[in-house]
């Protein structure tokens, strides 16, 4: 199992809904995402508006961190965080609650010198 984090300095964002379940995406992010395939990039969250992968930045022994941006907004730069919950100790359940526990701590943060936590996913 994995989860993954996405994180900048800005604020927290939100993918959109609509009454009759997620939005649907647009031309230009479908042109986006089926470019990203093709490069067998990582892609990942809502189909609205996904993440995609663009380079490795760093790796340890239960994560890797990824440079990153949204379909629909190629230009903004972030980072994700893909954890490896069952790489974290023999009580992996534990490991994924204190993982939990921290997310929630980033996500209650905001400070210039703290990088922002936007979304998560397991």
């Amino acid at each position: 199992a994995a989860s993954a984090a996405v994180t900048s300095g800005g604020d927290a964002a939100v993918s959109s809904t609509g009454p009759r379940g997620p939005a649907k995406p647009s031309k230009e992010v479908e042109e986006v995402v089926a470019l990203a395939q093709k490069e067998r990039r990582m892609i990942f969250g809502p189909k609205e508006n996904p993440y995609i992968t663009l380079v490795e930045l760093g790796k340890g022994a239960t994560a890797t961190v990824h440079r990153c941006f949204r379909a629909a907004d190629p230009s903004t730069a972030l980072a994700v965080k893909v954890v490896r919950i069952d790489q974290l100790s023999r009580n992996a359940k534990g490991a994924a609650e204190k993982l939990r526990r921290e997310t929630e701590i980033l996500f209650s943060m905001r400070h210039e010198h703290i990088v922002s936590l936007y979304e998560v996913w397991e």
